[in-house]
């Protein structure tokens, strides 16, 4: 296991020093492979590469060190799907099908938020609301590419916002897809409908 510690401070007793985001990716990686409930504090020591005095004495409880990944995780997400937002933002059918190509590359390998809401989302007041601003970012991203398309094909601007909460739905269930062990084929097959389901919508 590589060692996220990056020094031993001098004299005895004092604190090892380490990098903060450096664990956080760690133990990031290792809740969305494990799951909440199902990561133990002996898998967070040993993924993390800390002794529990300095887990516990920087991050706090295991519940607090999830919340804190999985507010940096959405944070991250969404600066992504508002960058692949803002690159495909032009007129044309073709650049709703680019920003699809690139989500569908971007979520390939499922999603914690995603897989965190089918899991606690029914027991934690917090996941749940937390799991209600990642829905929102993302339409607000679909709807900004979806409504350039729609305007310069020509097409009824009434449609948007349907057309936004059907890939909405399209995008979540791709991640569950992910997440459940689909294969390469059945991901092509998923992500091929919703671009027939976008050509029809100037056929």
């Amino acid at each position: 296991m590589n060692m996220i510690v990056t020094a031993e401070s001098p004299g005895r007793g004092r604190p090892r020093k380490f990098d903060e985001e450096a664990v956080l990716d760690s133990l990031t990686d290792l809740f969305w492979d494990k799951g909440y409930e199902a990561t133990s504090m002996a898998d967070i020591l040993e993924g993390s590469g800390l002794r529990k005095s300095s887990l516990y004495n920087t991050f706090g409880s295991k519940k607090d060190l999830f919340r804190r990944i999985l507010d940096r995780y959405v944070e991250t997400r969404m600066e992504g799907f508002a960058e692949m937002a803002e690159a495909n933002d032009k007129p044309g059918i073709d650049s709703l099908h680019d920003f699809l190509d690139a989500v569908f590359a971007f979520g390939r390998a499922g999603c914690l938020a995603v897989n965190t809401t089918t899991e606690l989302g029914t027991s934690d007041p917090a996941v749940s609301a937390l799991a209600r601003v990642y829905r929102d970012r993302i339409r607000a991203a679909l709807q900004k590419v979806v409504s350039a398309a729609t305007r310069s094909a020509g097409l009824s601007g009434d449609l948007v916002d349907v057309r936004t909460e059907m890939l909405l739905g399209f995008l979540l269930g791709y991640a569950v897809a992910a997440r459940t062990g689909a294969d390469d084929a059945e991901m092509s097959r998923l992500a091929n409908a919703a671009h027939r389901s976008i050509e029809s919508w100037v056929a």
